[in-house]
């Protein structure tokens, strides 16, 4: 089961497996939102996380350090319990997802695009933190179910510029 976060104020998850997806948002800042983060982590195989795409001109410390921190929640909860960990690029996912090419559409273009095949896929409306988190986990498993993942070295490789903890 992949366990596939995309780190916010709201942080999006979503889990992943042969019979279906679930998903959701929560917040670890709180005592509620990392308890259930553990769980999370705990019933996964394997914990995927977007990493940090380009940084807006002017963006503020603050969100910027808070994405890094809830990112990393979920990183050491993952090796507390020697489960694999994968960073994985925005850009990567999108252009295999969201069908964009070189040309990025903007921002709210992509949450829009995000939302709408998220919701194709599960069925019902999902903000686009979890929109995201879906797409993030459909992607990998769709490389494992194809046979893209390589699983020699470390405890996974993504093909383009994903990145890989040592």
């Amino acid at each position: 089961m992949i366990l596939a976060i995309d780190p916010g104020r709201r942080t999006g998850w979503a889990l992943c497996s042969p019979t279906g997806i679930e998903s959701g948002v929560l917040n670890p800042d709180t005592k509620v939102g990392l308890q259930r983060a553990q769980e999370l982590v705990q019933r996964a195989d394997e914990v995927v996380i977007e990493s940090m795409g380009y940084v807006a001109r002017g963006a503020r410390y603050d969100t910027i350090f808070g994405l890094a921190r809830h990112a990393s929640v979920f990183e050491v909860l993952a090796r507390l319990q020697d489960k694999p960990v994968v960073w994985v690029h925005p850009n990567t996912w999108q252009k295999a997802m969201l069908h964009v090419g070189r040309r990025n559409p903007g921002r709210d273009m992509l949450k829009r695009l995000s939302m709408a095949r998220a919701r194709a896929l599960v069925g019902h409306e999902v903000g686009a933190d979890e929109a995201d988190a879906i797409l993030l986990s459909v992607f990998v498993a769709t490389l494992e179910r194809n046979g893209t993942r390589n699983r020699t070295g470390h405890p996974f490789r993504l093909p383009l510029d994903a990145r890989t903890a040592p």
